[in-house]
């Protein structure tokens, strides 16, 4: 919740309830053969989109943040993310 009150953004009202397409799961992170935490992408509003951080098994979020729709991610570490 303090996510909410302190986003760069403005106050972020997050939704009571969502249900989650394949297409809006960003990230997954599998521990011991189940998923462990999953960040969605849904849609907020026109200018921006909410990003939840997720921990199914438990039923919790995290955290969460606006991202606006046309960010093209230029500060992103993509070395993070390669394979060998």
């Amino acid at each position: 919740m303090r996510a909410c009150v302190t986003d760069r953004y403005g106050r972020v009202i997050p939704p009571f309830s969502i249900t989650i397409l394949a297409e809006q799961i960003i990230e997954v992170e599998v521990y011991n053969g189940g998923i462990g935490k999953a960040v969605i992408r849904i849609p907020h509003c026109e200018t921006y989109d909410l990003v939840l951080a997720l921990f199914p098994r438990e039923g919790f979020v995290k955290t969460c943040w606006l991202n606006r729709k046309d960010d093209t991610h230029c500060t992103l570490d993509r070395t993070k993310y390669q394979t060998a």
